[in-house]
């Protein structure tokens, strides 16, 4: 089973996003358990982030993207977790 490493922005990010009432306690489970599944499977529909080689976006809701890259063959990196304004793309 892979461990599951934190960055200290993605623990603060999860305070904030709770804190403002968009991430729930339980959704914040849910994503810690993720070693004990297959993410290829997983809820999360993962994609490799364009333009890099070893970082993987997946979305927890439909405004929730958590970015986080596979750490040798056992680990996962939690890299950072935040809202994703829909409204940026539409003024590219």
């Amino acid at each position: 089973m892979p461990k599951l490493h934190r960055s200290d922005r993605f623990i603060n990010e999860v305070k904030m996003l709770m804190k403002k009432g968009v991430l729930t306690l339980e959704q914040v489970k849910q994503l810690l358990q993720l070693p004990e599944e297959n993410l290829q499977c997983s809820f999360l529909k993962i994609n490799k982030i364009q333009g890099t080689d070893e970082i993987f976006e997946g979305w927890l809701t439909m405004t929730i993207r958590v970015t986080f890259e596979y750490v040798k063959p056992d680990a996962i990196y939690l890299r950072n977790v935040g809202e994703y304004d829909q409204s940026a793309l539409s003024k590219v």
